[in-house]
């Protein structure tokens, strides 16, 4: 009875570490291709400021936020409070109400922009 316990528990840890394991892995896949969209985002960015066109970098960066802020609110929903996140939600949320249209009537153009830049950086995301 004792040894069956005892396999019983080891059977359980074996599975606890494997599945730490895996899921420690899959978190930094995760991590690396964020951080490689930051990378290339980032350096697009600069190359489009850098070559004088603000409109279209001012455009990418306001797609951007609209995104961030639609993705935390969904997740998270609206921050409450008074803390300097939620004054910080707050006046992006302001943002992106007013550039919204705009952004919806460029949506296929940042998208086709988009699956280029991941693309050409082999950046993948997971579907959910």
């Amino acid at each position: 009875m004792k040894t069956k316990l005892i396999l019983i528990l080891a059977a359980v840890v074996v599975v606890a570490i494997i599945g730490y394991v895996a899921g420690y892995q899959r978190g930094r896949k995760r991590q690396e291709s964020e951080m490689k969209f930051r990378v290339s985002f980032g350096l697009h960015l600069y190359q489009t400021l850098e070559a004088g066109d603000t409109n279209r970098a001012l455009g990418d960066v306001r797609f951007v936020l609209w995104s961030d802020t639609l993705g935390f609110e969904r997740a998270f929903g609206a921050p409450t409070g008074t803390s300097s996140f939620a004054r910080r939600f707050t006046e992006a949320k302001t943002i992106t109400a007013r550039v919204e249209p705009e952004l919806r009537k460029n949506a296929p153009i940042f998208e086709r922009d988009f699956k280029a830049l991941l693309a050409t950086n082999n950046i993948t995301f997971e579907k959910k």
